[in-house]
């Protein structure tokens, strides 16, 4: 199989796991949470507080998006913003309890539906799908497919 058409066919099984996971979105229609919000909450959580930059580089999206994404996880008590210690111009954004709670319950729904695709797979190659997912998603630093957006 030629390179070109090997991407093609990676994009083509990339879109297909994509639209099984969006079509799968009932535990976000269920809460009062949309997908993006739900992966800023994720990396709040993984990451730690941090300012909307630093968010914004985190998520691939630009700052005024996530400015809009913090609004209602704010109002909802999902997150907290507080000023910089160090540079009072800054606003720092960190999880909640309340949050964590948002978060794992649409985890769940999320794993089980993953665990329920994956369990044909054997475990030699979950193994080898998980190490090249990390060999891909460690060049995404230095494209940054969100830079713009």
């Amino acid at each position: 199989m030629k390179t070109g058409d090997r991407v093609r066919e990676l994009d083509r099984q990339m879109s297909m796991i994509g639209r099984y996971f969006a079509n799968a979105r009932r535990g976000f229609r269920d809460s009062d949470m949309t997908g993006p919000q739900f992966f800023l909450l994720r990396t709040l959580r993984d990451e730690g507080p941090r300012t909307i930059c630093r968010l914004a580089d985190s998520m691939f999206l630009n700052q005024a998006t996530v400015s809009n994404l913090v609004i209602p996880l704010d109002e909802r008590g999902y997150v907290v913003k507080e000023r910089d210690t160090s540079d009072r111009r800054l606003i720092r954004v960190a999880i909640t309890s309340d949050g964590v709670t948002a978060l794992e319950g649409i985890e769940r729904d999320r794993f089980d539906r993953l665990e329920n695709l994956l369990s044909g797979v054997n475990s030699g190659d979950l193994d080898e799908i998980l190490r090249i997912m990390k060999v891909i998603t460690s060049s995404l630093g230095s494209e940054n497919p969100g830079e713009g957006v």
